[in-house]
């Protein structure tokens, strides 16, 4: 049976949705676009339903089990697409990368400013020092955007 694209009531749309009256009541009393003109309408409910999960925000529901199973089940659920569809990514992958970047930018530092700053500097008006800082810089943000490239790949 086909899914209509509106529903004149909320139970209608708790039937045909296996969504919980509850949800479906929190979601029209925080201003969801769905609820318009006596009807709820599908796609702005998924959409909002979508954001609603995405928060984690708790409900006072009936408090029945069978709600509480459900949105265990959904939470479950969105957690095992995105890990089959690989958009979770291991905590320890994370650290090691900001930790490599955060070396490569204090070696950076170190060797420009300990070592080569002192020297350059000595022989430098303003204008040549700015020129000095602005290569430093430079230096540093490009490690971060390799830290970025990481990210988008």
């Amino acid at each position: 049976m086909k899914t209509p694209k509106s529903w004149d009531s909320l139970r209608a749309c708790s039937a045909s949705t296996k969504i919980s009256i509850d949800v479906l009541r929190h979601l029209k009393n925080g201003g969801s676009e769905a609820f318009r003109g006596g009807r709820i309408y599908r796609a702005k409910l998924l959409e909002d339903l979508r954001k609603f999960l995405a928060t984690g925000a708790k409900i006072q529901d009936s408090g029945t089990l069978k709600d509480a199973k459900l949105f265990e089940e959904v939470r479950r659920l969105r957690l095992r697409n995105d890990r089959d569809e690989r958009r979770l990514v291991p905590m320890a992958y994370v650290q090691s990368r900001h930790s490599a970047v955060a070396a490569r930018v204090k070696s950076i530092l170190r060797q420009k400013l300990e070592v080569e700053y002192p020297n350059a500097a000595a022989g430098l008006d303003v204008r040549g020092a700015r020129v000095y800082g602005k290569r430093l810089n430079d230096a540093i943000l490009e490690e971060f955007q390799k830290l970025s490239a990481e990210w988008t790949r």
